[in-house]
């Protein structure tokens, strides 16, 4: 029977928690988009609901894949140190690992931003300006949530990149079990 191998089965497991984040970050931002499309002020509410609460859940999912990061990190020099896999190996799944940290810190990037934005709208207390409201009285949104879903909007360029990093990932490590 063959050995398994520590570091596949740990890269396994994060890539099945690489494709929930991933479908988290999608409806992230199909919310944050669709908000922009919103009037009424109940649907406005429920939209911020749900994005606030995919941004935690973002945030929660990053770290415990940085987390995950570690573990493969070190499970990849033990076994280096244990000469149990050619030295090519061992830097093919370096970097991998560099690859998933910088597609994290992009991530976490994106959604800080987001999470700026939303503060930068509010008052001190936590609250939304009311004199701001007010300006607006026909509006469906209030200020803060248009500057809001404008900030988020100018995003879209970076958004990308983040596709972009992911899809490539995905066909390197297509290729990769494939050899």
């Amino acid at each position: 029977m063959p050995s398994l191998d520590p570091f596949q089965l740990d890269q396994q497991a994060l890539d099945n928690k690489l494709k929930l984040l991933q479908e988290s970050l999608e409806r992230w931002r199909r919310v944050k988009i669709d908000a922009g499309e919103l009037t009424s002020q109940e649907e406005l509410q429920e939209a911020e609901d749900e994005f606030n609460w995919l941004r935690e859940e973002i945030g929660k999912s990053v770290k415990s894949i940085g987390w995950d990061l570690d573990d493969l990190a070190e499970t990849l020099r033990r076994m280096s140190e244990q000469n149990r896999q050619p030295a090519e190996e061992t830097t093919a799944r370096g970097e991998y690992i560099r690859r998933m940290r910088h597609l994290l810190t992009t991530i976490d990037d994106e959604v800080k931003k987001s999470s700026e934005a939303l503060a930068a709208s509010e008052s001190p207390d936590g609250r939304q300006n009311r004199h701001q409201q007010q300006q607006q009285p026909d509006s469906g949104m209030s200020a803060s949530t248009e500057r809001l879903v404008e900030s988020l909007l100018q995003q879209d360029d970076e958004d990308d990149d983040v596709e972009l990093l992911i899809q490539d990932d995905s066909s390197v490590r297509a290729e990769d079990s494939s050899a």
